[in-house]
C-alpha cells in the first residue's frame, strides 16, 4: 500500500510541475544597435497586432537589449525609434506558443524623420528556446487522415508525443 501511495504522489509532483511549465504565450527580445553595430540605449519599441487590438511598449537597456514577454500568439508589426536615428517599422513578426523570437533592429542614423519598413523573415531555428512546442494550422487539420474524430489526435502529430493508454493498462 505504501509502494502505490508513493507511486500516486511522485505522479501527481509530476503532473503539478508540468503544468506549471506550460505557456499560452511567446516572447520578443533582442538588441537595437546603430549601422555600426554599437547599442543604442533608450530606443522605443512599440509592439502592435491591429487585428487584435494589442500593443505594447518598451524601451532598450543601456546595453541596447529589449525584451516583451507574455505576447498572445499572432502577427506583429514591430516599430522602433530613438533620438538622432531613423525610424525602423518591421512588419510580420509571426509569436507563436512557446516561441521566444530574438531580431537585431539596426536603426540608421538621421537627422531628418524616416521610416523603414522591412518585412520579417525569421529564421526557423530557435536557439534560445529550451522548452517543446508545436503548432498545427488550419491546413494541416483539414488535409489529415484521421480516423478517429478526437481532437487530442492531432496532439500525437507534433514531435516527442508518445501515447501513453498502453501504458496504463
Amino acid at each position: 500500500m505504501s509502494k502505490l501511495c508513493f507511486f500516486m504522489g511522485l505522479l501527481l509532483t509530476g503532473v503539478c510541475l508540468f503544468s506549471q511549465s506550460t505557456s499560452t504565450s511567446g516572447d520578443l527580445r533582442g538588441s537595437v544597435v546603430d549601422p555600426a553595430g554599437n547599442p543604442i540605449p533608450k530606443a522605443t519599441l512599440t509592439l502592435l497586432n491591429q487585428d487584435r487590438g494589442f500593443s505594447r511598449s518598451t524601451v532598450s537597456t543601456s546595453e541596447g537589449r529589449y525584451v516583451v514577454a507574455s505576447i498572445p500568439p499572432g502577427v506583429y508589426k514591430l516599430r522602433a525609434e530613438a533620438a538622432g536615428f531613423g525610424t525602423k517599422v518591421i512588419e510580420n513578426v509571426e509569436v507563436r506558443v512557446g516561441d521566444i523570437v530574438s531580431l537585431t533592429i539596426d536603426l540608421p542614423i538621421s537627422t531628418v524623420q524616416t521610416e523603414v519598413i522591412v518585412t520579417a523573415d525569421i529564421s526557423s531555428v530557435e536557439v534560445e528556446r529550451t522548452q517543446q512546442s508545436n503548432t498545427i494550422e488550419q491546413t494541416r487539420i483539414n488535409n489529415l487522415p484521421i480516423n478517429r474524430r478526437n481532437y487530442l489526435d492531432f496532439a500525437l502529430l507534433a514531435p516527442g508525443v508518445v501515447e501513453t493508454t498502453s501504458l496504463v493498462d
